[in-house]
Order: C-alpha cells, then structure tokens, then sequence
C-alpha cells in the first residue's frame, strides 16, 4: 500500500511559529509519504535553529499510522534548548602578523554563537591558514550551560606552517 502524509504537528516550538516550522518540511499534507524528505525538513529546522543560537536544538518525530485511510501522520518533539552567545574567542598556532591583521574574524564576544561562524571562518581566510586546517580537527568549541555561552579555540600549532 501506498501511504500519504496526514498532518505535521509540532509539539513544545517556542522559539519559531508552528507555521514557520512547517514550511521547512519539503512535504505537504496529502503528498505521498517520503521519509527523505522527512529528513530533509528535519536538518533544515537543525540549520534554523542553529542559525538563531540554539546549538543543541533535536526534533524527534512521533509516527501515528492510520492503515485504514493509508495516512502517516506526525507530531514533531522538539528540544529547542538554550541560546547561546559567544563566549570567548582564541587563536593558536598562527603567525601573529597573520592572526592580526589580515585574518578575517567576524566572530566576537557577545553575538549568538551558530556553527555556520566557525565554517565562514575557515572559508574566509582558507588562504592564509595552513593547508590542512579543517573545523573538525583544529576547532573546540566548548559549552557553558550556566552562562549559556560557548568558548571557541581555534588550534593551528598541530598544522605545518602555511610557508613550508
């Protein structure tokens, strides 16, 4: 049997609109049933969310199957969690002329931490760190839930020099 989408609801949204929340799902209502898409819909809130400082942000979808009317229906938990905002922010392992002054960081103490920062950071300055630097391997991001903030380390001293 084929089976299509009843209704998306979402359970415990506080931060963003039920309605705003239900435009990402790539799925509407009647729509044969696509668990990719499902997916999809479901990194796109994680991004949103992530966007807006809520790093811990999970949703969990609770499936309701209707056989008789081939209807699959969910209720999205989620888990907003805090927002959180740049803590402090340090460099290691770089050139001091490079961390100075041509390297670009707009990632300042006080703003709403997302992880789209630390990837801007790597793409914006790929030229002048070393070649091998990567956001998995040479950063840490460390969270404090009491102060609800996030100090990240950037940590070059493992990487060889960019003039080698």
């Amino acid at each position: 049997p084929q089976y299509r989408l009843g209704q998306i609801h979402f359970a415990k949204a506080h931060v963003f609109p039920a309605e705003e929340l239900r435009k990402k799902i790539p799925l509407h209502d009647g729509d044969i049933f696509d668990l990719s898409k499902i997916r999809e819909g479901i990194e796109t809130l994680t991004r949103l969310y992530d966007a807006h400082g809520y790093i811990n942000f999970v949703a969990s979808p609770d499936v309701n199957v209707d056989d008789t009317r081939q209807r699959i229906s969910l209720v999205m938990q989620l888990d907003e969690g805090n927002q959180f905002r740049v803590g402090s922010v340090q460099i290691l392992g770089l050139d001091p002329e490079v961390a100075g002054h041509t390297l670009k960081l707009v990632i300042k103490p006080g703003m709403v931490f997302s992880n789209k920062l630390v990837e801007d950071f790597y793409k914006q300055n790929k030229d002048i760190l070393p070649a091998d630097a990567s956001p998995r391997e040479d950063t840490t991001i460390t969270q404090d839930a009491r102060t609800r903030t996030v100090a990240i380390q950037f940590d070059f001293r493992g990487c060889p020099r960019v003039d080698q």
